[in-house]
């Protein structure tokens, strides 16, 4: 049985590694456009920040693929795959036969969708290549401005700020930080303390135009308001990466159609991490990736496994505060939520935890805090009902464990 996988990203080791040790005898050969094993996409930021040095980036070495029997052919792009002869296709002319395809190519970070883009540089942080251009240029100028004001947008500034760049601007959107993650007392802390970090955050900045300039570029929001950066960086999400499959006859959305056992609708092609499409939503987060990757590499070995979605989570640490997010954490008023909220504003600390109708918990905030997090993962995941403990729940001494004796 020969596997090939596209892609060397989280969903592609994952597959790999899972698939070697279910049968070792399996012949696998993984394709990646980048000239280095694997690393996942996180480690930028460590790097980037100082934190780690460049060996530490990489999670695999070289020597990990050959004790596995795994070929990996880097430095090669798909230009396209012909499913009815089972054969893909490389940029230098080689063909690449395989019984049982993964698509696991990833995604690409978007550009913003405004006039002028095609004529200023943009970085973004989507490879190891690209970091080292960012954090060249940022480095010689000790200035830049950032679209996006998400996690990555965020990670990206305080990195950048951890080392030799002094003055740093971050456009969002939102009229708070990270909408997505925190209710809007949440973001509002948060906001503040980048404040306090020297991050000038800009809300409801949406960008018009941009426009090259002699010292860099002029940054136009919608509002009119101007902004001049000798380095402009989009953090504003990904795409999936599906180019090479224009035409291919392959079920295509946002990204690659799969069912819950990660197939296509080719016969043996399974797709898995940021690029696949399930139930209509696209991931792009490194849990989902993981999950889906082992999911697909079972499935490509016959194992009747399936998929039922990632509750979406988050932990970081930005500006010295750790945050923890994860499942509903702020429900519409019609929804029957009830939602327990502690601040203490001494210490820096907010939670807030969101229970359905039923009392089960299926929303968790902690920010200053993430005493207890694998607790509360394991609550939302196991829809615990334990409404009944009140704001005891949120206390840093109760004990959570207690919690699943009552419930079974």
């Amino acid at each position: 049985m020969k596997i090939v996988i596209i892609g060397n990203g989280t969903a592609g080791i994952t597959a790999a590694s899972t698939i070697k040790k279910r049968n070792p005898s399996v012949s696998i050969t993984l394709i990646t456009q980048e000239s280095y094993p694997y690393y996942p996409k996180p480690n930028l930021i460590e790097f980037m920040a100082g934190r780690i040095n460049l060996k530490e980036v990489f999670v695999r070495n070289l020597d990990w693929y050959r004790s596995k029997g795994i070929s990996l052919l880097s430095k090669n792009r798909v230009l396209k795959v012909n499913f009815a002869l089972r054969e893909v296709i490389l940029e230098k002319g080689e063909v690449v036969n395989y019984d049982t395809l993964l698509i696991a190519s990833g995604s690409k970070p978007n550009l913003p969708r405004v006039k002028g883009v095609e004529w200023v540089k943009v970085f973004t942080l989507g490879n190891l290549e690209s970091c080292f251009s960012l954090m060249e240029k940022a480095g010689k100028e000790g200035e830049a401005l950032i679209i996006g004001g998400g996690i990555l947008g965020l990670e990206v500034a305080k990195a950048l700020k951890d080392t030799s760049v002094e003055k740093i601007t971050v456009l969002e959107q939102s009229d708070y930080l990270l909408s997505r993650q925190l209710d809007k007392k949440g973001g509002e802390i948060l906001g503040e303390r980048f404040r306090e970090m020297g991050v000038e955050v800009i809300y409801t900045a949406k960008t018009k135009e941009l426009v090259q300039i002699d010292s860099g570029a002029k940054v136009v929001l919608e509002d009119g308001r101007e902004l001049i950066t000798p380095v402009v960086i989009a953090c504003i999400g990904t795409t999936p990466e599906t180019k090479y499959l224009t035409s291919s006859g392959l079920q295509v959305n946002r990204g690659v159609v799969v069912d819950k056992h990660l197939k296509t609708d080719v016969a043996d092609v399974f797709a898995a991490g940021d690029v696949a499409e399930f139930e209509g939503k696209t991931w792009g987060i490194i849990p989902a990736a993981m999950e889906q990757g082992e999911v697909a590499g079972l499935s490509m070995l016959g194992e009747e496994v399936e998929y039922k979605g990632t509750i979406p989570s988050n932990r970081l640490k930005v500006a010295g505060i750790n945050l923890f997010s994860m499942g509903t954490i702020d429900p519409q008023p019609d929804d029957g939520c009830t939602a327990i909220i502690k601040n203490e504003e001494a210490k820096g600390v907010y939670k807030k935890a969101v229970f359905n109708s039923e009392g089960k918990l299926i929303g968790i905030i902690m920010l200053g805090s993430t005493t207890g997090v694998n607790q509360f993962s394991r609550l939302i995941k196991e829809g615990v009902n334990c409404l009944h403990f009140g704001s005891d729940l949120l206390e840093e001494g109760f004990n959570l464990q207690s919690v699943f004796p009552v419930i079974r």
